[in-house]
């Protein structure tokens, strides 16, 4: 089995496994030799060096690999001189999507890059929340607003705030990924021009809010995983998926959808990443600092961003190339635009009204998450009113 490691100066390397251990026993054999007893790591703990199995379902191609994981990883190894090596299995080698929490809980891995909160709903029932449908954000502007619920001891329910809820109170130590451009609506289809025509449509819905949204807007909702949704389309099976311009790639999809309707945003995916509180707890303090830091400042990078934004006008100009068109809400017909904003509205208080009923703190969650997304310059649909 081949292994990614990241060594000295944040260096990617693959190599076979058992050269790899045999160079490093030898390696470590050459410095105890020279530094003895002496070795340190300038009194912030102990200088033994750190191996982290890490894994995660997405492969090194995808674009959380370039905005993200790398540079954390890079200077994560920068920052501690080398002390820590990451052990990397990509595209579900180890690991598949969706298995990252109890991959973690059993010690089959150290890091998840990432566990894929929103694919386990019953565990983590907040993290949805940035699929609600806004008018207007980007990558930008959400990834700000996602650092703040992250980070930012907003309370929501008995003194405890979004992180303590989801992932605190489950024994975890993460981080929040940088966010992509919104998801929209996209059809191999002619452009929207009547209601008859949204309720004739079938649409593959990744999550449920893109469900709910759905059954409110008239199509009929289809549940399949993203990676059957390629040959759905091209049967028929299915007219149109919510994904977001930059994904479309990675599936083909470019070549395939003909129109998307934007300014209804149905969300933004999120991810986090990171591991165990025993975990966390048994690394050295300098190695946490490093860790901590850099994540904190990469989901808010403008680099990362500008990843982001890069990737999607990149797809857009190809599928344009192929004929796919791109048409604002705004310019559709006022019965169009009135029926699209009230599905998007409805989505948001059916949500909350299902987290209430559950006993989780709906409403709070809905007001500062809009909050956040209107502070960073985004905007909720027209007519959503919460108190």
């Amino acid at each position: 089995m081949n292994k990614i490691l990241i060594l000295f100066g944040g260096i990617l390397l693959r190599n076979i496994k058992t050269s790899f251990v045999l160079f490093s026993f030898f390696i470590l054999i050459f410095l105890a030799a020279c530094g003895g007893s002496d070795e340190t790591n300038s009194g912030e703990g102990s200088s033994e060096k750190i191996i982290l199995k890490a894994s995660s379902g997405v492969p090194e191609e995808h674009v959380w690999f370039e905005a993200l994981f790398n540079p954390w990883m890079e200077r994560v190894v920068e920052e501690t001189n080398g002390q820590v090596e990451f052990e990397l299995y990509s595209g579900g080698e180890l690991v598949d999507i969706g298995s990252e929490f109890d991959a973690l809980e059993s010690g089959l891995i150290d890091i998840a890059l990432p566990v894929f909160n929103l694919y386990d709903q019953k565990r983590f029932p907040l993290s949805e929340v940035t699929m609600l449908p806004t008018s207007e954000s980007d990558s930008a502007i959400i990834s700000q607003a996602f650092s703040s619920l992250m980070y930012d001891e907003h309370e929501l329910k008995e003194g405890k705030s979004f992180y303590d809820l989801e992932f605190g109170d489950k024994d975890l130590k993460v981080w929040g990924s940088s966010m992509g451009e919104p998801y929209a609506m996209s059809t191999t289809g002619d452009p929207v021009e009547k209601l008859s025509e949204l309720d004739s449509l079938k649409l593959r819905t990744p999550t449920r809010l893109t469900e709910v949204y759905t059954k409110h807007l008239g199509a009929t909702p289809i549940t399949m995983p993203q990676t059957d949704a390629y040959d759905a389309l091209s049967r028929g099976t299915i007219d149109g998926n919510f994904i977001s311009v930059g994904d479309w790639k990675s599936y083909g999809y470019h070549d395939l959808f003909s129109y998307t309707l934007e300014g209804a945003n149905l969300g933004h995916f999120n991810a986090v990443f990171g591991m165990t509180n025993e975990k966390w707890e048994s690394l050295p303090e300098n190695v946490r600092t490093a860790m901590d830091e850099a994540a904190k400042d990469l989901i808010v990078d403008p680099n990362a961003t500008e990843v982001m934004m890069r990737l999607d006008s990149e797809v857009r100009e190809l599928a344009s190339d192929n004929g796919s068109v791109f048409e604002k809400l705004e310019d559709k017909s006022p019965v169009i635009q009135e029926a699209v904003n009230k599905a998007m509205v409805e989505t948001w208080y059916e949500w909350i009204d299902r987290l209430e009923a559950e006993g989780h703190p709906g409403t709070e969650i809905a007001k500062l998450w809009r909050q956040l997304v209107e502070e960073n310059g985004g905007e909720v649909p027209e007519g959503l009113e919460l108190e």
